[in-house]
């Protein structure tokens, strides 16, 4: 596991560089959000809410289900976590947090995506 954090107007940890902008941030924490929702979904919300229709003018925000797992997972992209260390912590979400076993082929499947995300954010804000 990454141990540490970035330190104060630190912009690298061991080697990786976190994204320099606001705007490069805001994006990764959008991708860390679709990934967690569309990707490792543990409990299936967005399966269970495909064809269901609401009420006009109800919006449920089920793309929200995992958002207090969000900043968790950015601090570890950040800290330039690898994809196992990713698929570890969210085992450990899923099993403490939700209490779900068994869950870690969707692990590793939104682990390898958000490692992805994360270096096409940096590779993107690099660029600007």
């Amino acid at each position: 596991m990454v141990d540490g954090a970035l330190g104060a107007g630190a912009d690298t940890y061991a080697g990786y560089v976190k994204p320099s902008t606001t705007a490069a941030l805001m994006a990764l924490q959008k991708d860390v959000s679709r990934i967690l929702f569309e990707v490792w979904d543990p409990i299936g919300v967005r399966e269970m809410s495909q064809g269901i229709e609401y009420e006009p003018g109800f919006d449920p925000h089920l793309e929200t289900q995992y958002q207090a797992y969000e900043g968790g997972v950015l601090s570890l992209l950040l800290q330039g976590a690898s994809e196992d260390d990713v698929a570890v912590h969210l085992d450990t979400l899923a099993e403490e947090r939700i209490g779900l076993r068994n869950v870690g082929e969707q692990s590793r499947a939104a682990a390898e995506a958000l490692v992805a995300a994360y270096h096409a954010c940096k590779a993107e804000d690099r660029d600007r």
